[in-house]
C-alpha cells in the first residue's frame, strides 16, 4: 500500500513504473517507493485487528467477552471515561506476562505498533498468508 502519490495514475502505467524504478525486496524494508518523481511511504497492509473493547488482537468488540479495558489507565472503564493520567504500560504484554511468563517489556503504550505481542501476532498472521 502506497501512502502519497500526489499523481493519478493508470494501474498499468503504476504498476511499470514501480517496477522499473524500484528494487522490490529493498521497497517493504525502507519503507519507501519511488513514483515518478516522488518518494512515497509503502507498507505491506497486513495488520492485526485489535478489540476496541479489551485491547487484545484478533476480535473485535461486538464479539468480546471480556471486561472493558481502559488505554490510559489499564483500569475497567471506556477510555473516554477516565478521568487519570496516561501511564505507560501496555495491557498485552502485562497479560503475556502472567500467562506464558517470557520476561516482556510491559513499558510502552498499548498502542505501539513495536509492542512484542503485537509484533508476534503479526510475524504469525504473516506466516499463515498465502501471497
Amino acid at each position: 500500500m502506497a501512502f502519497g502519490v500526489s499523481f493519478k495514475y493508470e494501474s498499468e502505467q503504476l504498476v511499470e513504473m514501480i517496477k522499473k524504478q524500484n528494487d522490490c525486496l529493498k521497497m517493504l524494508k525502507s519503507e519507501k517507493i519511488n513514483i515518478g518523481w516522488e518518494k512515497c511511504r509503502v507498507q505491506d497492509g497486513m495488520g492485526v485487528s485489535v478489540c476496541y473493547k479489551c485491547t487484545g488482537f484478533n476480535h473485535i468488540a461486538t464479539k468480546c467477552k471480556d471486561e472493558e479495558v481502559c488505554l490510559k489507565c489499564l483500569g475497567n472503564h471506556k477510555t473516554m471515561e477516565c478521568t487519570k493520567e496516561q501511564i505507560n504500560k501496555c495491557i498485552n504484554c502485562i497479560r503475556a506476562n502472567k500467562k506464558f511468563n517470557p520476561g516482556l517489556d510491559v513499558n510502552h503504550l498499548t498502542t505501539n505498533r513495536q509492542c512484542p505481542v503485537y509484533m508476534k501476532k503479526l510475524e504469525h498472521k504473516r506466516n499463515r498468508a498465502s501471497y
